[in-house]
């Protein structure tokens, strides 16, 4: 009899075998990681914000490129606390 995985109809080996992540997932992962350190200044929690790029979420980039007062709208939305830094 095999055992069941929690809440599954899969064998757990099966289960343990489709967990396997391939090498391009992991570079797929590694460049988003790696983006994500790029990052300088975000939405905060709780706030969206409109700019030119349309309406950021909560954890979206900013740049100042993206306002058309540039550094000093970025600049106001950082003293606000609508953005945040990384």
């Amino acid at each position: 009899m095999s055992k069941k995985a929690k809440h599954s109809e899969q064998p757990v080996e099966e289960a343990v075998e489709s967990t396997v992540v391939t090498e391009a997932e992991i570079k797929a992962i590694d460049a988003v990681v790696e983006t994500v350190k790029a990052v300088e200044y975000m939405v905060a929690d709780g706030i969206a914000i409109t700019s030119r790029k349309g309406v950021l979420g909560p954890g979206v980039e900013v740049k100042a490129e993206f306002f058309k007062g540039g550094e000093v709208v970025l600049n106001d939305l950082i003293n606000k606390g609508s953005v945040v830094k990384r």
